[in-house]
C-alpha cells in the first residue's frame, strides 16, 4: 500500500511536469524521521504510516511555488502545525464548534478537531486534512475538506492513497 502510494505522488509530480514543463514545483526535502516524530508529539498524535511516507519523501514545498494538489499548495510539517494552531484558536474564538455542519455522516460535526492534520491548503481558509477522528461510519485516514470561514465538513476521499488515484486521474483527463 504503501509503495502504491509513492509511486502515485510521483504519478502526479510526473503528470503536472509534463502539463506545465516551466512549473517550480519547489518541494521540500524530505523530513528527517526526528524531525517526524517531533511533530507527531507537538500534535500529540501518530500519522497514519502512509503520511509519513509522504513527508519523508518530501516534507511539503514552498508557499509561493506552483501548486501541486488541486490548485492548492502542500503544506510542509511545519505549516501543517501553524494552521493547526491557527486553526485551535480559531475555534477557541468561535465558542460555536456545535454550531458545524457536516455534510458526510463520515465527518464529526466540529468547526475543528485536533486530530485533522491539513496537508494542502488553497490559499483562501480551505484545507484538505487526513481525518484521525472520524465517525464510526468513516474510516482514519480519510481526507476531508475543512474552511476556515465555513462551518460545512465534508469527506472528500475513503484514504490518501484514493484521494492522489483521483488527483491523478484529474490530470490524465486534463491533458
Amino acid at each position: 500500500m504503501i509503495q502504491n502510494l509513492a509511486q502515485r505522488f510521483q504519478t502526479v509530480l510526473a503528470k503536472i511536469q509534463k502539463q506545465q514543463s516551466q512549473a517550480l514545483l519547489q518541494l521540500n526535502d524530505g523530513a528527517k524521521e526526528t524531525t517526524v516524530l517531533q511533530v507527531q508529539a507537538d500534535l500529540n498524535v501518530v500519522f497514519p504510516e502512509n503520511v509519513q511516507q509522504l513527508y519523508r519523501m518530501f516534507d511539503g514545498q514552498h508557499p509561493n511555488s506552483e501548486h501541486v494538489f488541486n490548485c492548492a499548495n502542500w503544506l510542509s510539517l511545519a505549516r501543517m502545525q501553524d494552521v493547526m494552531q491557527q486553526m485551535k484558536m480559531r475555534a477557541t474564538q468561535m465558542h460555536n464548534e456545535d454550531d458545524a455542519l457536516s455534510l458526510d455522516d463520515e465527518v464529526q460535526a466540529l468547526w475543528w478537531h485536533d486530530a485533522w492534520l491539513p496537508f494542502s491548503d488553497d490559499g483562501q481558509g480551505n484545507y484538505l486534512c487526513v481525518d484521525l477522528a472520524p465517525t464510526e461510519e468513516g474510516e482514519i485516514g480519510q481526507i476531508i475538506r475543512v474552511s476556515r470561514d465555513n462551518m460545512a465538513r465534508s469527506l472528500e476521499s475513503e484514504s490518501l492513497e484514493a484521494w492522489l488515484q483521483e488527483h491523478v486521474e484529474a490530470l490524465e483527463e486534463s491533458d
